[in-house]
């Protein structure tokens, strides 16, 4: 899995606050999914291809599930508190060879099924502003609103260093 990560997320963040850096090493992605508990494993969906290679993965965030701000070594400002009718989709990612051939719909099917059976009625996510997955999630039923984080460090600096002015919480009520 740890191939995934880097192909969708290395060298990305959304401001200055993220501390990823060991999510750009192989053995960074290892070390700290070891640090999940069972309960936050339970809620990851990874798909595979015929050779048994990871292809693609979405990661679930509940109530009653660690958050990414409790786990070292990931981004800080894109957390939220989940309430008990909401799912969280901390990451998802398709890898490079897999986009545009349906994955993604299928790993947010698969996210959606998840959170049925757990009783919720909204799910949520964060995208970094201008990433083309951004349509993915529109064409899903997500609308976009501001996150805390928002524009936390919403200046020309920040934009110039990092590339990336904010991030946004898109939302999909489940039917």
């Amino acid at each position: 899995m740890a191939h995934l990560y880097l192909d969708g997320f290395g060298g990305k963040r959304c401001c200055l606050c993220c501390k990823n850096s060991e999510f750009e090493t192989v053995s960074g992605v290892r070390s700290s999914y070891q640090k999940f508990p069972e309960s936050k494993l339970q809620a990851c969906g990874v798909a595979i291809d015929a050779s048994g290679q990871a292809i693609g993965l979405i990661q679930l965030g509940f109530h009653d599930t660690p958050g990414d701000w409790e786990i070292p070594s990931f981004c800080v400002c894109m957390n939220a508190k989940v309430k008990s009718s909401e799912c969280h989709v901390e990451r998802i990612v398709v890898g490079a060879a897999a986009r545009g051939k349906g994955l993604g719909t299928k790993l947010l099917n698969w996210a959606e099924d998840r959170a049925r059976e757990r009783g919720c009625q909204t799910m949520f996510l964060e995208v970094v502003s201008g990433n083309p997955a951004k349509k993915l999630y529109e064409k899903h039923g997500y609308v976009q609103e501001t996150t805390a984080c928002g524009r936390c460090m919403i200046c020309p600096f920040t934009f110039c260093i990092m590339g990336h002015v904010y991030a946004d919480t898109m939302r999909k009520p489940l039917p």
